[in-house]
């Protein structure tokens, strides 16, 4: 019975996120992945990413019913950016730069209702390609 109600509550997390990602992929973010955890209260939970270089989005990371407050930091070559405020639906933007590299997600759930110990978290990706088109670098001289 356990196991019903906990494959409810996650499937309807995840419809929650495919609707969020329908909303990115119609804005043009076209490289996506997302990633169901069960996270216990004050414990971090670690997600490693290698996304292309030249990419442009969000990492997020979206809360079960209990879930009150997550906190989730992004950190990477040169990169460390840290998504503190109190709500269930952090959201770090970053560019990946030219190059790809190796990015470390933490998320740690720090607050639940009703005493929860344990509760579901998405955590989603949303990128799109950056226009690296150059000008004309060297324009001819007005006549």
């Amino acid at each position: 019975m356990y196991l019903l109600v906990l494959c409810a509550l996650f499937g309807s997390l995840r419809q929650e996120v495919s609707q969020f990602l329908a909303e990115y992929s119609f804005n043009g973010y076209t490289v996506q992945w997302s990633r169901g955890l069960y996270l216990t209260i004050g414990e971090p939970h670690t997600i490693w990413m290698f996304p292309a270089g030249n990419l442009e989005g969000v990492v997020c990371a979206v809360g079960g019913e209990t879930v009150l407050d997550i906190l989730m930091e992004l950190s990477g070559p040169e990169l460390i950016i840290t998504d503190d405020t109190r709500d269930d639906l952090p959201v770090i933007p970053f560019s990946t730069g030219e190059e790809s590299g190796l990015f470390r997600v933490t998320v740690t759930a720090r607050d639940m209702l009703f005493g929860s110990q344990a509760d579901s978290v998405y955590v989603f990706t949303s990128f799109r390609e950056v226009d690296s088109s150059e000008g004309n670098s060297d324009p001819a001289e007005p006549e």
